[in-house]
């Protein structure tokens, strides 16, 4: 089952609080607001910090503020900073023509997979942490997204 992990999920909480005020946050603020594990978060936002999402700012007033605006980052943004890889199977690299399967000559799913995989990124990428911070409008924009072949 695909399955977003719980380090990807607290990248996106964190992201979102750190989106909503205007000075640093804390990584103890967040894990404190959520009952999260502050070294995992804090290994979390280090990562998003290197990908150039976050800022990090040390010190008495120390904590991370957004590098770019909400709207400009996607969830395949973080996604990709936090899982890697967002294949669904080994074969659904569009871009590959041979996946190293042994079965890779008679596979008769590896199109449908490819299809799969980039519908899923084009809903990642089309959603921002704008639109997730926005009240409900992450339910409604996932659910009212249409991707036409």
């Amino acid at each position: 089952m695909l399955r977003i992990s719980k380090k990807a999920e607290y990248g996106m909480l964190a992201l979102q609080r750190i989106a909503q005020s205007n000075e640093t946050v804390p990584v103890k603020e967040i894990a404190d607001m959520y009952g999260i594990s502050f070294d995992l978060l804090a290994k979390v936002l280090n990562q998003l910090a290197k990908a150039g999402l976050v800022t990090a700012y040390q010190g008495t007033q120390g904590g991370y503020l957004l590098a770019k605006k909400p709207v400009e980052i996607t969830v395949a943004d973080i996604l990709h900073t936090l899982e890697g890889s967002l294949k669904i199977t080994e074969c659904a690299d569009t871009h590959s023509t041979s996946c190293g399967c042994t079965l890779d000559t008679l596979c008769a799913i590896k199109t449908p997979m490819q299809i799969i995989q980039e519908k899923m990124l084009q809903v990642f990428s089309s959603m921002t942490l704008s639109d997730m911070i926005q009240t409900g409008a992450a339910h409604h924009t996932f659910h009212s997204i249409h991707i036409n072949n």
